[in-house]
């Protein structure tokens, strides 16, 4: 006779989670852990705290999508190397929430995401709740070892809260720059 159980546990210690299987059920147990995400709950005051700024984009709807991802790319490509872009949120800050399908928009959104930054980003989009609205947030970071990413063939810088495509002669310049800085540091840390 097989016995099914289904426990949800709220925790990081899976040690500790194994001890409390194994006083349950002894020595032998199967157990499936998966994550059940959280709803992540913002204000609006912490929206006006954000603003759009060189690390922070609003985008009313999912159908901006195309300049959205072109301002993530620039994010990601300054020295900070990283970005959030809110989906349902316009950029004077009025939470307007993102419609239909939000498992489909997400897959959609990261299938884009894949197929049209290279070299690869890391990315995580999670669903935000705010003011009983769904708002989709997207953060991503510059892959490690590289000097900038490019949206859909073109590389974008972000200067503020606006974007430019970067030029042939400043992407050469941070090609070399980046490539030997950081060879230096490789050959440093092996002579020591």
């Amino acid at each position: 006779m097989i016995t099914c159980l289904w426990l949800v546990f709220e925790t990081k210690n899976f040690q500790t989670l194994d001890l409390i299987l194994k006083a349950i059920f002894g020595k032998a147990y199967y157990i499936h852990i998966s994550r059940i995400p959280k709803t992540v709950r913002i204000k609006p005051d912490q929206l006006q705290t954000l603003g759009e700024t060189q690390m922070v984009e609003f985008k009313k709807t999912l159908s901006m999508r195309k300049e959205a991802l072109k301002s993530l790319c620039g994010m990601i490509n300054t020295d900070f190397g990283k970005g959030i872009v809110l989906f349902g949120v316009s950029p004077d800050i009025e939470v307007c929430g993102v419609e239909g399908n939000l498992d489909s928009a997400q897959k959609s959104l990261a299938l884009e995401i894949r197929q049209k930054f290279d070299p690869p980003i890391i990315s995580n989009i999670q669903l935000v709740e705010c003011v009983d609205k769904i708002l989709i947030l997207l953060e991503a970071e510059r892959a490690r070892g590289v000097a900038y990413h490019e949206y859909d063939g073109r590389s974008f810088i972000r200067e503020g809260s606006s974007k430019r495509q970067l030029s042939y002669e400043e992407k050469r310049q941070l090609s070399p720059s980046f490539l030997s800085s950081a060879w230096e540091g490789i050959v440093f840390e092996a002579l020591l």
